[in-house]
């Protein structure tokens, strides 16, 4: 897994992290102060079996149709307290 929750993180997510396809557990960049939308290459990220957390952030924009393609999670994708807008996508 990814864990860099609780830190001082500024920024945009990198588009790269989409390619670490071998994180096979968790992803965990909750409560720091990421900015920007949630790339669509996160979806590339089929393999993590636990969770995805990006809750308490500062993201904005839409959720990606790609993370419907996050088929494995079995625990919990967490995106609140943010400044998501738009509709859930369906593939959700």
């Amino acid at each position: 897994g990814m864990w860099l929750y609780s830190n001082l993180i500024t920024g945009a997510i990198p588009t790269q992290l989409g390619k670490l396809t071998a994180i096979t557990y968790d992803m965990l960049l909750s409560t720091n102060s990421i900015t920007g939308a949630i790339p669509t290459q996160l979806g590339e990220l089929t393999a993590i079996i636990n969770g995805m957390w990006l809750y308490s952030n500062l993201i904005t924009g839409a959720i990606p149709t790609q993370l419907g393609k996050l088929t494995a999670i079995t625990y919990d994708m967490l995106l609140s307290t943010n400044s998501i807008t738009g509709a859930i996508p369906t593939q959700l």
